[in-house]
């Protein structure tokens, strides 16, 4: 498994006092949190996500914490291919992986997905991008950026979460 984190930018400058986001990514499922998250410090409400790469078809779950007794689980089968993805021969590196960059509109938003295909998963800090590879960098107009800061092999269990299913 890896545990990715993710801090964000705007306009090139970190935000300060963010919950760094965490991505842990194992054979057939990612699970997106925060570092408060997982340490049991965020307050309620909150979210996580999943992609369960082990169901056909692979599933997008985000699930809502409303206390420690309360939650709700959305699923989204159809999160492959909602987006049309221009790759271009663009490359950079981010923590020492060459990655690619795809470009898709959604609604005015230029958003741009920087991703690797040396990692052996594939998962994203956002809705999109998951099935090209291992998403490090994305950025919404040119301003604003998600970006991996640290990539580590760990060995930790990711399990689908218990909450009950909502429309």
């Amino acid at each position: 498994s890896y545990k990715i984190t993710y801090l964000t930018n705007n306009q090139g400058k970190v935000v300060a006092e963010q919950d760094p986001q965490i991505l842990l990514v194992s054979e057939g499922l990612v699970k997106g949190s925060s570092v408060k998250k997982l340490a049991g410090e965020a307050t309620y409400p909150y979210e996580e996500f999943y992609i369960n790469w082990n169901s056909t078809p692979a599933e997008y779950i985000k699930v809502a914490y409303y206390s420690k007794d309360e939650s709700s689980k959305t699923s989204d089968p159809s999160f492959i291919g909602k987006y049309d993805y221009k790759l271009t021969d663009e490359t950079k590196t981010i923590l020492g992986y060459t990655c690619h960059k795809a470009v898709t509109i959604v609604n005015s938003n230029t958003i741009e997905l920087w991703y690797t295909k040396a990692l052996p998963y594939k998962a994203s800090p956002v809705s999109m991008g998951s099935e090209l590879g291992v998403v490090l960098e994305y950025v919404r107009n040119g301003n604003t950026a998600i970006t991996a800061t640290e990539i580590k092999k760990v060995r930790q269990v990711i399990s689908l979460p218990q909450a009950e299913l909502t429309d």
